[in-house]
């Protein structure tokens, strides 16, 4: 009612073509690039040795896609956060050089420590687990699969969340003269001290309905996995 339905879609743009490069481009394009160099294992007779492979080339993957994108991420933080009647920045560009003129390009990468160790973590939970849990419970119906990718998801999440977290609020103090966070692990250490473990996972509730997409996706992977074999 402040600042109009408009603003609760600021930052769009950014996390548009954020979402565009790095998981339709540079991710498929990069994981592709290790899988070709990494040695290649049966699923099924080398089950632990192909989800090292899988988990090695996919975190490699993500944070090189990372790093190139995360300038645009860093604007998408940003422009989402600003909640004052007149905003700071008038756009991603405008938020990205802005900051680079304040502060160095290095601000651009404010908190991006955090989101590589975010990768990982949310790497090997996402496809490890699910690939365990398909391999224990067996589930054979479409819906049973959507169940168990949806549970993985949530634990995946979970994982990860705090991850985000750190990131969020390093961003959010890029630029600035005195910032409260000296580092990734003290900005970590602050939170669990002055908000609790909880203070890891605010804003997570509505993390967990996008958390459907995944899911979904899991299952349609599965599924057309099987059809095209």
């Amino acid at each position: 009612s402040d600042q109009g339905v408009t603003s609760l879609w600021r930052g769009t743009l950014g996390s548009v073509v954020a979402s565009l490069f790095s998981t339709h481009t540079f991710n498929r394009a990069f994981a592709g690039l290790f899988t070709s160099i990494l040695p290649c294992f049966d699923r099924e007779t080398q089950f632990w040795p192909f989800f090292g492979v899988s988990m090695l080339s996919g975190s490699l993957a993500g944070a090189l896609s990372l790093l190139v994108v995360y300038p645009l991420d860093f604007a998408r933080t940003r422009l989402c956060a600003d909640l004052s009647p007149r905003p700071e920045f008038s756009g991603p560009l405008n938020c990205i050089t802005t900051t680079a003129r304040r502060g160095g390009v290095r601000c651009l990468y404010q908190g991006i420590g955090a989101s590589f160790a975010g990768i990982v973590a949310y790497r090997c939970a996402y496809a490890g687990c699910y690939d365990l849990a398909i391999r224990a419970f067996a589930p054979s119906s479409i819906l049973s699969r959507f169940l168990t990718a949806q549970t993985v998801v949530t634990v995946a999440g979970m994982v990860a969340y705090p991850f985000d977290t750190v990131r969020r609020r390093l961003i959010m103090q890029a630029g600035v003269k005195e910032p409260v966070y000296k580092s990734t692990v003290h900005c970590a250490v602050t939170i669990h001290k002055t908000e609790g473990f909880r203070g890891f996972y605010k804003g997570y509730g509505i993390t967990l309905l996008s958390g459907v997409v995944g899911a979904a996706t899991l299952v349609g992977y599965d599924v057309v996995g099987a059809i095209a074999s």
